[in-house]
């Protein structure tokens, strides 16, 4: 589920290439939203070279979960 692939990402190093991230997803969850979130999270380590890669990890998940509910609670409204 969502929680356990975050977990599992924040054990890897980033940063990961979009595509690896997206991989790491089941596949009825929506990958562009995962691949943009990590485009922007990539801007912000580009402009902010001091930005914490705990804080990227951390976001990381949060954008993962915050996804996987999403993608559960629409599949349940259909």
């Amino acid at each position: 589920d969502a929680r356990h692939t975050a977990m599992y990402l924040m054990g890897k190093h980033l940063p990961m290439s979009t595509t690896q991230i997206a991989s790491h997803f089941r596949a009825d969850m929506c990958r562009t939203t995962v691949i943009s979130a990590m485009s922007g999270i990539r801007d912000k380590i580009e402009t902010s070279p001091t930005f914490s890669a705990k804080i990227v990890r951390a976001e990381t998940a949060y954008l993962i979960a915050k996804n996987g509910r999403n993608t559960n609670e629409n599949d349940q409204n259909k």
